[in-house]
């Protein structure tokens, strides 16, 4: 894929979308959802409950769908190393699909996951169960080390409230490098 994505992961609800908005409201970079990307694909697989059927074959239709969609060069993507599956079971992005983006630099935001559900309830009318948040929250974490680590990649870490301003620093030298 011939595209600059800095892609910022993190659970349902930590607040990737508000800091994307915020990123690329400043530095005027176009930011996309993973979900979004294959909702316009398809639509039938990104269900409000957060269980994802076909993760494996989710993203290969998010590749598609930025193959087909994503006109800029350099972009925020927001979306998750980790998804519950139908059983409530955490289960992993494969890491070829991280191989197919190509991340610049990755960013996996955390926070306290009571807070997470209480923003996925006042916005989603959803209860979760806060162990399994939890659990999903390290397995996330933890996930974008090993991705990191394997495709040679830069790994940021923030929590939400903060903001990873060496993360920030690292998109407008790419976007500044790219308008020479």
């Amino acid at each position: 894929m011939n595209k600059n994505i800095f892609f910022v992961g993190g659970i349902h609800g930590v607040g990737k979308s508000y800091f994307c908005k915020d990123v690329s409201s400043k530095l005027g970079i176009k930011h996309y959802s993973a979900s979004e990307l294959i909702k316009l694909m398809k639509s039938e697989l990104v269900k409000a409950n957060k269980k994802v059927s076909d993760i494996e074959g989710n993203q290969d239709v998010l590749i598609t769908a930025i193959e087909r969609h994503v006109k800029e060069t350099t972009i925020l993507l927001d979306g998750h190393f980790c998804l519950f599956d139908n059983e409530n079971k955490t289960q992993k992005i494969p890491l070829d699909v991280f191989y197919s983006l190509n991340p610049k630099a990755i960013l996996v935001i955390q926070d306290d996951v009571k807070k997470i559900l209480n923003r996925i309830a006042d916005r989603d009318s959803l209860e979760h169960n806060e162990e399994l948040f939890d659990e999903l929250q390290v397995n996330e974490i933890s996930h974008a080390k090993t991705v990191s680590e394997c495709i040679n990649t830069p790994l940021y870490q923030q929590v939400t409230g903060t903001v990873n301003e060496d993360f920030i620093m690292l998109i407008r030298k790419m976007m500044e490098d790219n308008t020479d």
